[in-house]
């Protein structure tokens, strides 16, 4: 049975978007499905509370090519459909309403791992992708080499 056959794969180009995307190809390897590769060029909010559309500083073409290097990266290692989408707006907004909409079986996104202030700040868009999407979402974090634990550790008293 072929359970994720539509998989929608937002991408920043962070190392967890980086890992996201190899898991969200290998699925659709196994279940012959397809992917939606996007990247959503995000809105300003003036500080009136406006939604401005920024104009496209000159980091963001370097995302568009980003995208298409790696929808061209995945079709010549083969073994799954790929297409790829530039999108403006809220990020976890138009993730969510592009699942919807084009009845995505599976999101799979990275995520940073913030916490705290930064993450009270700065918000997360995964989170807002698990809580409302209308299909089930895999989130993977990068693991940072200082939040690995030590392999082994020895705690030796001589009294």
């Amino acid at each position: 049975m072929k359970m994720f056959e539509k998989i929608l794969v937002p991408l920043d180009f962070s190392p967890s978007s980086e890992a996201a995307l190899r898991v969200a190809r290998d699925l659709a390897r196994a279940n012959q499905g397809a992917l939606l590769l996007v990247h959503v060029h995000e809105l300003l909010v003036s500080p009136d509370g406006e939604l401005v559309v920024p104009s496209v500083p000159d980091a963001e073409p370097e995302f568009d090519l980003r995208l298409e290097a790696a929808k061209l990266n995945l079709v010549r290692e083969g073994g799954v459909a790929v297409d790829a989408r530039c999108l403006v707006g809220r990020a976890a907004v138009e993730i969510i309403a592009l699942a919807k909409e084009e009845s995505f079986d599976l999101i799979v996104m990275g995520t940073h791992g913030r916490t705290g202030l930064k993450h009270l700040l700065l918000g997360s868009v995964a989170e807002a992708v698990v809580r409302k999407a209308s299909c089930p979402v895999l989130t993977l974090r990068e693991r940072r080499p200082e939040a690995r634990a030590p392999a082994c550790s020895t705690t030796s008293s001589r009294g």
